[in-house]
């Protein structure tokens, strides 16, 4: 609780006191008459002191403001003056919080990046080796700026000696380094070329240091590491290895961070256990890795889980469908692979050419439908996207065969001679016209069941209501295609029956099917256009 005096301090700085704004800056900044310490409160009223002339408060500002809370404070453009005037006064601190914030993505306009430069390198000089790790990371960062190799080995030499008392790479009255820090810095040390050994040495200690925090990522890059592999989970030439492999510690490191959800672990994990040369060599292991790694949005895990899994591919259609579905997962992560070789699996629907429902659909899409016949007409346009046989039109139920990628076709329960086929969805008009479909008999009449009857009827109801489509188009069909009169996509009987057309699902609708004339076809049906299209 804070004391009397603290209170009428306070009350004297609000109305404008200089000595009771300094000595409130003071309690926040040391904790002192009972306040907490805090230094956003401590660097406001320092601010205002400053404001109201009085100069020696910048020199707590430069040496007990952290720099963390001069970035997120309104007085940021003080502080950063401040730590320049600290800096040309000789202190290392604020030469070293000056260089940070001048570097940084989020430096101020005002900023000296010069000058920055020119005190990492005092600061390397003297044995700063955090410095020197932020010098040579801003060197070669800078492709426009060539820096001469000796520097780069010279800079990296000196990041890599612990600072005294172990204190960690953030020596010098500097905060401490976070995990994301210490392995920025551990990969900058381990992948400089020069590959000195005291360089090698203290970027691993780094990257242990990192890892040990918990950090998926610094556990990722020290099995990495421990494995000579890339961070595509290659090994790595005997020209680009540092040091000598081992597995077990590469297992170790990188099981925990897949255990952390990490998709990049979980995919060399994969290959670790299928690496023939590692003694826990295991394909379920690997599978179980690569699995997970594919699960989590791992581009290149879900290619080479679909390609594992098309050749042990069965004869079921939900084998090939897993498979395909991961290739097209990879494929819209950009695995151009993936998309070859998925075009190559599945095949596409037929050219226009070839579809024998192509002018069917054409008319059917110029009819207002009602009933069943609606649902004949959808499967009539089915057909026509995706290039359908008939028993595979007449049977198919979209609901059950729409996938993310493709159309699952297959009616083997209806018509056993069919062959169950997988059809790319790679057309807009494709999944529109599937789109229609699934909300179509999603609200509509049932497709079928086991024994091939539903609201739909059977295969007699369902040929009917095609041959009642088709008599309608055919006025027209019989001038742009020769012969459809007599043989059109139905069973080509039309003209020898009378079609037994179910309107309904009553008692009466056989009645009403028999009462259906070719003479008088459009009382089932309502035209929307006047005329038909070219």
């Amino acid at each position: 609780m804070a004391s009397r005096s603290f209170l009428a301090a306070m009350q004297r700085a609000r109305c404008g006191d200089v000595a009771a704004q300094i000595g409130l800056g003071k309690a926040y900044l040391y904790g002192h008459d009972g306040a907490a310490a805090n230094q956003q409160s401590a660097l406001f009223w320092l601010a205002r002191a400053e404001q109201g002339g009085a100069a020696c408060v910048r020199r707590m500002i430069w040496e007990d403001i952290a720099l963390d809370v001069a970035r997120r404070s309104l007085q940021a453009d003080l502080v950063l003056a401040c730590y320049a005037e600290g800096g040309r006064a000789g202190s290392s601190v604020a030469r070293w919080r000056y260089a940070q914030w001048a570097l940084a993505p989020d430096a101020r306009p005002q900023s000296d990046r010069a000058l920055a430069l020119a005190w990492l390198r005092e600061l390397a000089d003297e044995g700063h080796a955090e410095a020197a790790f932020r010098l040579l990371a801003w060197l070669r960062a800078q492709p426009a700026q060539p820096t001469h190799a000796d520097e780069l080995a010279r800079l990296a030499r000196l990041a890599a000696v612990p600072p005294a008392g172990g204190a960690g790479p953030a020596a010098g009255g500097t905060e401490a380094a976070d995990p994301p820090g210490l392995l920025a810095q551990a990969e900058a040390l381990l992948d400089h070329a020069d590959r000195h050994p005291d360089v090698i040495r203290f970027g691993r200690q780094l990257l242990e240091r990192a890892a040990r925090t918990g950090s998926a990522d610094a556990q990722f890059r020290l099995g990495l590491w421990h494995g000579q592999m890339d961070r595509q989970a290659r090994t790595l030439d005997a020209g680009e290895r540092i040091g000598k492999a081992s597995h077990t510690e590469a297992q170790r490191w990188l099981s925990r961070a897949a255990a952390q959800g990490h998709a990049e672990a979980s995919y060399a994990l994969a290959c670790l256990y299928r690496n023939r040369h590692f003694t826990r060599y295991s394909v379920g292991l690997a599978d179980e890795a690569l699995g997970k790694a594919a699960a989590l949005g791992h581009a290149e895990a879900q290619y080479q889980l679909g390609r594992r899994l098309w050749r042990r591919r069965g004869v079921d259609l939900a084998s090939r469908l897993e498979a395909s579905a991961w290739l097209w997962l990879s494929a819209r992560n950009g695995v151009t692979q993936a998309d070859d070789m998925l075009r190559r699996l599945i095949e596409p629907a037929r050219p226009a050419s070839q579809r024998q429902w192509d002018q069917a659909a054409r008319y059917v899409m110029c009819m207002s439908l009602s009933g069943p016949l609606r649902l004949m007409g959808m499967r009539v346009r089915l057909a026509h996207a995706f290039g359908l046989e008939r028993n595979e039109m007449m049977w198919l139920d979209p609901l059950q065969a729409r996938h993310g990628h493709c159309l699952a076709v297959d009616v083997s329960v209806a018509c056993s001679r069919a062959r169950p086929r997988l059809i790319l969805l790679d057309s807009a008009l494709q999944q529109r016209v599937l789109a229609e479909a699934c909300t179509l008999f999603r609200g509509g009449p049932k497709a079928g069941g086991e024994g091939g009857e539903g609201d739909e009827g059977g295969e007699d109801d369902r040929l009917a209501r095609l041959d009642l489509l088709l008599e309608l188009a055919r006025p027209r069909l019989r001038k742009v295609l020769p012969g459809a009169a007599a043989n059109g996509p139905g069973r080509g009987r039309t003209q020898d029956r009378q079609p037994a057309y179910n309107a309904g699902s009553d008692t009466q609708s056989a009645a009403r099917g028999a009462e259906i004339s070719h003479d008088d076809p459009a009382r089932y049906l309502h035209f929307t256009h006047s005329g038909w299209p070219d």
